[in-house]
């Protein structure tokens, strides 16, 4: 694949098996991480627009005549937006369909629809065996939808379990041995229970992105706390850069910090111990030596060079004031663009977001807790990915000192709290 591509990724599987969700996460990183013009088409959306909120589970029965009929105006009218999208500049462009696809007719309905366009076509099949899974789905992500407003959680529940249903009786899924060999020859990717994943024609860079990136994805509830470190030396003189010891009043933070550890990131719900981890820079403060020390064995600490904080080149150490005085055209152009400006012999915000790309692959794949203690730069960035915040913003997120953040993301949001 080439800068200039078009990709088409196609999601396939039940209702309640996370498509929306691995459709979002994956919308977010191509947007963030590779600059990648990206737009979600949700057919859901497009059926609500057209046709009104509210359906019984009957209106999804493969059988019913006039429901199929209707679904297919919400399929069409989300193929004629995505293709119109697709051919408005020659860039690569990605386009994600989020829907069923359930059925080999309708795959093959999308695929010859799609193949008329200079584009590649992805499926992207997610399967889910956990009824547990399938539960909380149901219970946290559809309740909330439109299609529900008004009804009692009871009453929605069973409509919902109704119309997964009415898609089981007739499910089929992607099969490189089916009678017409259709799908051996298409790209494809197959995700079971977000532990086994079955690759099909998928070459190219991009596309091998994508597949390294799902394969670290999973639908169990995650936590992220972000705290900057104690407030150094170089704080308190109003410097960037360098590594300089803890003022006083990081001291004292980094003992806060340490006991926050235990009463809150170690901790369960329950209040039983659980396992957690801690990340940290390379060039390791005391603010995160003694959390690490105080927190325990529960938790397992790391150090990152990619956490470590953005590279100032021949500016390091001096204050702002000092680089406006000596280096005066810098500091204009700093101001102009602060995402894209490098210091010299330095780095700029972009080169920050190329060093977390893979580093953010570890962060989605951990189930436990995890801690990050790090520069305001690279928490800037990290809270702008999961918070749904530009490229162009996150230079400007605020993250204050001896503050810890806790972020927990969600199908369509993410929690914030702050301690």
């Amino acid at each position: 694949s080439t800068p200039s591509d078009k990709i088409v990724l196609i999601l396939v599987g039940l209702p309640a098996r996370g498509k929306t969700f691995v459709a979002r996460k994956v919308h977010r990183y191509l947007e963030f991480f590779h600059a990648v013009n990206v737009r979600l088409f949700n057919i859901g959306n497009y059926r609500r627009k057209l046709l009104g909120d509210h359906h019984p589970a009957e209106w999804f029965d493969p059988k019913n005549e006039t429901g199929a009929r209707e679904r297919k105006l919400a399929t069409d009218a989300a193929l004629g937006d995505l293709s119109a999208w697709l051919a408005e500049e020659n860039d690569g462009r990605v386009a994600i369909l989020d829907g069923t696809h359930s059925t080999l007719a309708k795959r093959n309905y999308a695929y010859d629809k799609l193949r008329k366009l200079d584009c590649k076509v992805i499926f992207l099949e997610s399967i889910c065996s956990d009824r547990d899974v399938v539960e909380r789905n149901i219970v946290s992500c559809k309740l909330g939808t439109p299609d529900y407003v008004g009804m009692s959680e009871r009453d929605a529940v069973e409509d919902f379990r109704r119309r997964v249903a009415q898609y089981e009786s007739n499910y089929e899924t992607i099969d490189a041995d089916c009678l017409d060999g259709a799908e051996s020859n298409r790209s494809w990717i197959k995700i079971i229970d977000c532990r086994r994943f079955v690759i099909n024609n998928i070459r190219g860079y991009m596309p091998g992105r994508l597949v390294q990136f799902l394969s670290h994805l999973h639908m169990e509830p995650h936590v992220f706390y972000f705290s900057r470190h104690g407030q150094s030396e170089y704080n308190v003189l109003g410097k960037i850069g360098g590594d300089s010891g803890l003022s006083a009043a990081g001291d004292a933070y980094a003992k806060k910090l340490a006991e926050f550890c235990v009463s809150e990131v170690t901790k369960a719900p329950d209040g039983s111990e659980r396992p957690a981890r801690l990340w940290t820079r390379t060039s390791t403060t005391r603010a995160t030596t003694s959390a690490t020390r105080r927190s325990g064995s529960s938790s397992g600490s790391l150090a990152w060079s990619n956490l470590d904080e953005i590279f100032a080149g021949v500016c390091d150490g001096m204050t702002y004031a000092e680089i406006e005085e000596h280096y005066p055209e810098e500091f204009k152009r700093r101001q102009d663009d602060k995402l894209a400006y490098r210091y010299p012999r330095g780095e700029s915000y972009l080169d920050m977001i190329h060093r977390l790309d893979t580093m953010v692959h570890e962060m989605e794949r951990h189930r436990e807790p995890l801690l990050i203690v790090a520069h305001q730069g690279i928490l800037r960035l990290l809270y702008a990915y999961l918070m749904g915040l530009s490229r162009e913003e996150a230079p400007y997120v605020s993250i204050p000192l001896n503050t810890v953040i806790r972020l927990q993301p969600k199908t369509y949001s993410c929690d914030e709290e702050r301690f």
